[in-house]
Order: C-alpha cells, then sequence, then structure tokens
C-alpha cells in the first residue's frame, strides 16, 4: 500500500506498477486498464449556488455547461458517452476546491461523488458540512449512479489479482449489498 495521488496512481497501474480501488469504468481507461465486476456503488450528486437547485432535475440538463470537479474525474467521458451532451469542464484539487469554485460563480454546477443514495446522509460528510455559509445547496436528485471497481493495467503482472477478486466479489454480491444497505440504515 502507497498512498498516491489520484492521478499518478491511474497512471502507475496503467503501467502495471500494482493495484487501485475506485475507479469508474470509462472508454478511455478501459482501453488502458483491467477492471474488476463492480465492487460498490456510488452517487453523484451536483451542488449549485442556493436558489438554484430546482433548474437542475436530471444530470443532462448540464449540457452545455461549465461545471466544476476534482482532477482525474471521470464526470465528462461519463456524460457525454451516455449521449447527454457535453460539459465544459473545470478541474480542481479536490472536491472542496470544485464547490469553492461552484461558490465564486466559476461554474455552473460542482459535481461531487458519494458513498449515500439519500439526502439525508448528508451530515456524514465534512466537505459538505458548510454550504449553507458558502451560500451553495445540493440539488436534491442525485446525477447517477457510479460503479467503482479494482483495476490495474492490461498485461499487468497485478491481472491474476483481479481474476481472485472478480471470484469473491461473485460469491459474494449478496453480503456486499447487505453491507451496503446496513451503512446507509446506520446512516440515516
Amino acid at each position: 500500500y502507497r498512498p498516491t495521488p489520484w492521478l499518478r496512481a491511474q497512471k502507475l497501474i496503467a503501467a502495471g506498477e500494482g493495484l487501485m480501488f475506485g475507479l469508474s469504468r470509462t472508454p478511455r481507461r478501459e482501453r488502458e486498464l483491467l477492471f474488476s465486476l463492480p465492487i460498490w456503488s456510488n452517487t453523484t450528486w451536483a451542488v449549485v449556488r442556493d436558489g438554484e437547485q430546482d433548474s437542475i432535475q436530471r444530470f443532462s440538463d448540464l449540457d452545455g455547461e461549465t461545471v466544476c470537479w476534482a482532477r482525474g474525474s471521470s464526470y465528462g467521458e461519463a456524460f457525454t458517452g451516455a449521449g447527454l451532451g457535453h460539459m465544459v469542464p473545470h478541474e480542481a484539487s479536490d472536491d472542496d476546491g470544485a464547490l469553492r469554485m461552484g461558490a465564486a460563480g466559476r461554474c455552473r454546477a460542482a459535481l461531487i461523488t458519494l458513498d449515500m443514495e439519500h439526502l439525508n446522509q448528508l451530515e456524514r460528510y465534512p466537505t459538505l458540512a458548510h454550504l449553507t455559509e458558502r451560500d451553495l445547496a445540493i440539488v436534491p436528485v442525485m446525477m447517477a449512479p457510479t460503479s467503482l471497481h479494482f483495476a490495474t493495467g492490461h498485461g499487468s503482472r497485478w491481472a491474476w489479482a483481479i481474476e481472485r477478486i472478480n471470484k469473491v466479489v461473485s460469491r459474494s454480491r449478496g453480503e456486499l449489498e447487505r453491507l451496503k444497505l446496513s451503512g446507509a440504515a446506520s446512516a440515516g
């Protein structure tokens, strides 16, 4: 285990230098990486300036808009790949930076992906604790689910681990779902 910045970690695993967890599948990443079966699912939410939350009801409402997100995220590629149009990206170093840019009016919305499916779980996220102080609000409709995977480079010496992870996930899918549901119930 070696903590590594997100983008550097992606480059290292593409070169076969280990495994990484937390990546979503995109066409570009699939050309470079071998993915496990989905392990977990997170949800993408939009954060906008307070008072503007009702103007976004679905992900496609961001077509043609300038949108902020953390560097290394795949929102733009996933959005375009789903046939929803094109977002103009404005990258920040992390989610908090994307929220600061949204508050400053540099983008229509900031996208963040969290392990929550309901707004009553917001208090679990320190990054979102001060939205009202920043004159921001979360759009009350989730934008998209995001499946998360382990990944390594094609031809990597770590490919065996992806195969083993897939076998465990196949046997444990029901338990993973129960774990996610029990976490949501305890947070709500």
